[in-house]
């Protein structure tokens, strides 16, 4: 008798956390310190760095970055990435640690997306082992691998 019934899409969120675990093991190694792509990698992590600073000391000064000087608004000259800068607040906040932004996101970035498109097929096809590679694909396919460095277009989960 089975005390209780795990349901599919708990299953495939976490065989997909596992699998992303392992697959981003240079960024579990050293999450404070590891960039896929140190130069877009650094970009980013500076944008969501000052999203983050910015709204947590003078919202009114978001859209005034001090990135390309003297020009005014410089935060609408790319991706400010404000999803990815509220979902890595708390733990910047904690850590006083930038990096970790990427870190977190790109790992939610793999998972959501696998997990995500599970969910999708899952409802459309009705099949759960179809679903699960579905996600498997698209979370973890060299198309969308390929962004890896480029948080900004990786983040499709959404």
């Amino acid at each position: 008798m089975r005390l209780w019934k795990v349901s599919s899409s708990v299953v495939a969120l976490v065989l997909y956390t596992g699998v992303s675990i392992v697959f981003l093991f240079p960024m579990r190694r050293h999450p404070f310190s590891t960039l896929l792509d140190p130069y877009d990698g650094l970009f980013i992590t500076w944008t969501m760095s000052w999203v983050i600073r910015a709204l947590t000391t003078v919202p009114a000064l978001l859209y005034h970055a001090p990135i390309f000087s003297p020009y005014q608004y410089a935060l609408t000259f790319s991706d400010p990435m404000f999803t990815g800068a509220l979902i890595a607040l708390p733990f910047v906040l904690l850590t006083h640690q930038p990096i970790i932004a990427n870190t977190i996101n790109l790992f939610l970035a793999t998972v959501l997306t696998a997990w995500f498109t599970f969910l999708f097929l899952k409802a459309q096809l009705g099949n759960a082992k179809a679903a699960f590679l579905g996600g498997l694909y698209a979370g973890f396919s060299v198309t969308h691998l390929h962004y890896l460095g480029h948080l900004h277009t990786y983040m499709v989960q959404f």
